[in-house]
């Protein structure tokens, strides 16, 4: 594996890490006692954060 590869295989494992990690706060008490829109945007960054893993995999996926 070349080593821009290497490094966005890391990003991905990083990413994964986190978006996992606010997974877990999404289903927690501290989370359903924020107001709505702080709710709200940690919900849209965690949709985010898995889009932006989907892409990442697939450039994994092209790397030869």
């Amino acid at each position: 594996m070349q080593e821009h590869e290497q490094r966005v295989v890391d990003e991905r494992n990083e990413l994964a890490e986190k978006h996992r990690k606010l997974g877990q706060f999404l289903e927690g008490d501290i989370y359903a006692d924020l107001p709505y829109e702080d709710r709200k945007l940690l919900t849209i960054q965690h949709s985010i954060m898995g889009a932006y893993a989907e892409t990442l995999n697939a450039r994994i996926g092209r790397f030869k």
